[in-house]
């Protein structure tokens, strides 16, 4: 059985919840793209992931490319068993449009409440979001 998610899972292409930009930008090199939302985060747009910085740290980080995987080795295009064998039964379930969302809700060490979200189509991955609440 899988074991119970937990805050070093809030990871996904080597980026963490909390990491600065200066980390992000370590990790996957310089931006495409950026973008201000209302909401006052700032979306920074790199080859495998889309990555939202909230004062200073990643607050989000979204990818649907096979090539970012979370620490447990899940992308686009796994399939939903590969998903419960590493992460377990733990989750809440919606549909969204022609998606199914499987969400895990983590805390960081501080207490700041996550959500792992892995969005089904048919049987696979289409992408993988880990934001906090």
């Amino acid at each position: 059985m899988a074991k119970t998610p937990s805050m070093t899972e809030l990871s996904l292409a080597g980026v963490n919840v909390d990491d600065t930009l200066e980390q992000v930008h370590q990790v996957l090199g310089k931006e495409s793209s950026t973008q201000k939302k209302d909401s006052g985060l700032t979306v920074y747009k790199f080859l495998d992931a889309d990555v939202y910085i909230s004062n200073g740290k990643v607050h989000t980080i979204v990818s649907n490319s096979n090539q970012a995987k979370t620490k447990r080795g899940i992308h686009q295009g796994s399939s939903l068993q590969d998903v419960m064998n590493q992460y377990g039964d733990s989750y809440t379930k919606q549909k969204y449009n022609d998606l199914m969302l499987y969400e895990y809700s983590l805390k960081t060490d501080g207490g700041t409440s996550c959500i792992l979200r892995f969005a089904m189509k048919g049987n696979q991955v289409n992408y993988i979001s880990i934001r906090k609440v």
